[in-house]
């Protein structure tokens, strides 16, 4: 009878390399079976090749953009875009007459209406009017968050002692204006410069006039109710 002396050690020698090659080949092939994900596209490269002057202000505005959400989420700043209610369309009916012959597109933040009583008693309409340098319609990041902290200081003091009453904000073509009827013009410049000179300087320009909806006689475009309405139309002019 043929005896043969198997010598274990030997036999794990010679196989231990076969092994780790079959091992890494098992692992090369599951590898190659799934494709690595793609690789996501820089949505700035639509506003210019990269280092270009447009690709770089998006960049930038995409950081601003996020560094105000952080502060919003948490409540060290105010909102980027503030949140506006949608009216029922049955609400407040708006013409086509009631929209300025404006050809670019613009948003109007309008308080609805404004009681005759109150338009008398403040008779003065005053317009803060900030122009931005964008590439949008809406100002770039870093304007509309120091814009949102400008209007919360601007409609706060509005209402101290009857100042004066917000009724519209107007965006578009590359300027935001907030609009008021206020009780006295000079009145009203005064307390907005001083309540803003803490926080600022802001690059704003202001204006005032008389209404002209307050007629020689003291009426006004108030309907039956004696409410009026404010349209975009009213607003802008």
């Amino acid at each position: 009878m043929n005896r043969i002396k198997s010598n274990n050690q030997n036999t794990l020698n010679r196989t231990l390399p076969l092994l780790l090659l079959l091992a890494s080949t098992v692992l090369l092939n599951t590898g190659c079976a799934h494709p690595p994900p793609p690789v996501e596209r820089d949505p700035c490269l639509d506003e210019g090749p990269s280092q270009s002057a447009a690709y770089e202000d998006c960049v930038v505005d995409r950081n601003d953009e996020r560094d105000a959400a952080l502060k919003a989420i948490l409540g060290t700043g105010p909102g980027l875009y503030t949140q506006a209610r949608l009216a029922d369309p049955g609400e407040f009916p708006l013409q086509d007459s009631d929209y300025p012959d404006i050809p670019g597109p613009m948003i109007y933040h309008t308080a609805n209406t404004i009681s005759a009583a109150e338009q008398q008693a403040l008779p003065f309409k005053m317009k803060v009017r900030w122009n931005y340098t964008s590439r949008k319609l809406l100002p770039r990041p870093r304007d509309l968050v120091r814009m949102n902290e400008m209007e919360v200081l601007l409609k706060s003091a509005a209402t101290e002692n009857g100042l004066a009453k917000w009724v519209c904000t107007v965006t578009g073509e590359q300027r935001r204006e907030w609009v008021f009827y206020a009780r006295s013009d000079a009145d009203f410049m005064t307390r907005m410069q001083t309540i803003l000179a803490a926080t600022g300087p802001y690059p704003v320009e202001w204006t005032g006039r008389k209404d002209p909806a307050h007629k020689v006689d003291g009426t006004s475009s108030a309907n039956a109710s004696g409410e009026i309405l404010i349209t975009p139309k009213l607003c802008v002019e």
